[in-house]
């Protein structure tokens, strides 16, 4: 009887393991999967992306557009005069922009003095909070935070807290006179020029973001800072690689 009731609960066992085996091959599959086709997603999204902004530049082109020059009213990450200017249109609500916030760091921390980035504003309509992000940013610069307040709200959209009290709890950690900035968020102060810049992105060939202006050449989508290889298999230059020739830099 010992030696049934021992026989049964190993037969037991190798069901459960056996169940337990098939249930975890299934879930990392189907999570395989999953995985899969969000990339692909989001390597067709940021496909179009590429492929409309460059529509939009020849477009722009052809019309004689061209990019305003930076200049005092601009916000300038390094010197005006640095041989490279790098102008970035981005969105604090756009999740390529979160990437390329990153190689932003990576170029700066790598060329130093000899690139300028400069910031302008294009959120997207579909964005909800990117606008009243952006105005959160100007308040901040009109008391001389403005890049202090532009990483954090990129590690706000990261985290999905882009709002008007985490705004203003962002204003009281940076110290600035909380009073001051509640009134120029509250009253819009900064929205006119917000879209000013955006309409200024559309004449000069933007329609995504983040779309990156090196010298006379545009770079949409949230170029990496090595170079890569992309969809098509094509070895396509990163952001140091750009700036290297830009500088004439060569190995």
């Amino acid at each position: 009887m010992k030696d049934k009731k021992i026989l049964i609960a190993g037969i037991i066992l190798i069901i459960v393991i056996a169940v337990g085996t098939a249930l975890y091959f299934f879930i990392a599959k189907d999570e395989a999967m999953l995985n899969h086709d969000l990339s692909k997603k989001e390597n067709t999204e940021e496909q179009n992306l590429m492929q409309a902004n460059q529509e939009a530049l020849a477009k722009a082109q052809e019309s004689g557009s061209t990019l305003r020059p930076a200049d005092e009213t601009d916000h300038i990450w390094g010197d005006l005069n640095a041989p490279v200017k790098m102008v970035v249109y981005s969105d604090f609500e756009c999740p390529f922009c979160y990437d390329f916030h990153s190689t932003t760091q990576e170029i700066k921390d790598e060329f130093g003095d000899r690139v300028a980035v400069i910031f302008r504003h294009y959120f997207l309509s579909s964005h909800s909070n990117a606008l009243l992000a952006a105005q959160a940013s100007e308040c901040a610069g009109e008391q001389d935070k403005f890049w202090p307040m532009y990483d954090k709200l990129f590690e706000d959209g990261r985290a999905g807290n882009l709002n008007m009290e985490e705004f203003k709890q962002d204003a009281e950690d940076l110290g600035l006179n909380q009073a001051k900035f509640n009134k120029c968020l509250d009253e819009e102060k900064y929205r006119d020029k917000i879209l000013a810049q955006k309409q200024e992105g559309k004449e000069a060939g933007v329609i995504g973001t983040p779309t990156i202006f090196v010298g006379n050449e545009i770079y949409p989508g949230a170029y990496p800072f090595t170079d890569f290889t992309d969809s098509r298999g094509r070895e396509v230059e990163g952001m140091r690689s750009v700036i290297e020739r830009q500088l004439g830099i060569v190995d």
